[in-house]
Formats: structure tokens, sequence, C-alpha cells
């Protein structure tokens, strides 16, 4: 099992990837004891497709920690202990699909992401309420990610 991600873990890989594979699609960490995301961390590269980081005991994600990566398709960091995402977190990166469910979030931008689950987080009255319409508008784009992944 994996406790941390030390800075510039990828960096003999990334060469190695660059070099012979072009670039990155997916990076899994589900499953492990991950307790906070460093900057530095992962490897630069402008698309990742899938970044999976569910069933870990996550507190804390450093500013930084998404640098060098501009787009992902799908985020998931869902069964961990997170009890706070900002918007500062990914300002420099485009994510598709964001999905924190199981978390102890109290308070989220409903709207961070196109396609977000926040579902068995303790949301406060406004969130709870914010994030019940925002269900309720995007339903159908939300049931194929919710029930298809």
């Amino acid at each position: 099992m994996i406790e941390e991600l030390p800075a510039n873990a990828f960096g003999y890989f990334t060469e190695f990837k660059k070099r012979f594979y072009g670039e990155f699609y997916y990076i899994n960490f589900n499953n492990n004891v991950l307790t906070k995301l460093r900057k530095n961390s992962l490897p630069e590269v402008p698309l990742l497709w899938f970044l999976f980081l569910e069933k870990n005991f996550i507190e804390e994600i450093e500013e930084g920690f998404f640098d060098g990566i501009k787009k992902v398709e799908a985020l998931k960091l869902g069964e961990n202990k997170l009890t706070k995402f900002g918007n500062d977190i990914l300002a420099d990166t485009d994510v598709r699909y964001l999905k924190l469910n199981d978390n102890f979030l109290t308070n989220i931008d409903v709207n961070i992401t196109e396609i977000l689950n926040i579902e068995d987080n303790p949301l406060n009255v406004e969130c709870r309420k914010q994030w019940d319409e925002r269900k309720k508008r995007d339903r159908d784009l939300f049931e194929r990610y919710f029930y298809d992944s």
C-alpha cells in the first residue's frame, strides 16, 4: 500500500513515457493509505484521462498538486476524508467529471465542474439545496456517470 507520493515521484517514468510511449492516460492510486496530496507529486502532462484516488484517507490536497496538468477527464476522490475542496485547487486544471462522494465536505461550489458527484457528504443546508437543484437540472448527464462509473 502506498502511503505518500513524494515530489517528482514520476520523474523517471515521465521521461521514459515521453521517449517511448507518448502521454499519460491513466493513473490509479485507489485503495491505498494516502493522507495528503503534495505539490509536484504528479507528472507534468497536458492531458490526463483518468486520475483515481478513491478509498484512501486523504484529508488535504496541497495547493499546486495539479500544477502542470491542464485537463483531466475524470478525477475520482470519493471515499476519503476531505473537509474542503475549493475552486483554487483546480485553478489551472480543467476537470470534466469530479467525484467527491463520501467525504466530509460541508460546502462546495456545485458548479465547479461539468459533471459532479458529491453524494454522501454532510453538506450544509444552502449547499444541499444548490446540489439538489443541480442534480435535478442535470439529471440525464449525471445518471450516466453516477451509475456507469
